[in-house]
């Protein structure tokens, strides 16, 4: 399904990807609302418009104010950049 056109799942991956790199359980949780997505989709958007998505400190959107965990500095900042961006 996709919401006026627009195919989420292929952001939803590249934000889990990214998350990879990111200490927490993030990327775990984004693998979780992916799956999700495949056998209920009004459970999947209610997800994310959450709290767990958007809700402040601990939250996915928070993630792109995290320290470098110590992966190389500009591998870093390129993927803050996109995280940003998506």
């Amino acid at each position: 399904m996709t919401v006026t056109g627009f195919d989420v799942l292929p952001l939803m991956h590249r934000i889990q990807t990214i998350l990879q790199n990111h200490p927490g359980d993030s990327a775990d949780w984004m693998a979780t609302l992916i799956q999700l997505y495949e056998v209920d989709q009004d459970a999947f958007y209610r997800e994310l418009n959450s709290k767990r998505m958007w809700g402040g400190a601990g939250s996915i959107a928070n993630q792109a104010l995290s320290d470098n965990p110590g992966i190389e500095s500009w591998i870093w900042q390129a993927e803050i950049h996109e995280f940003r961006e998506l």
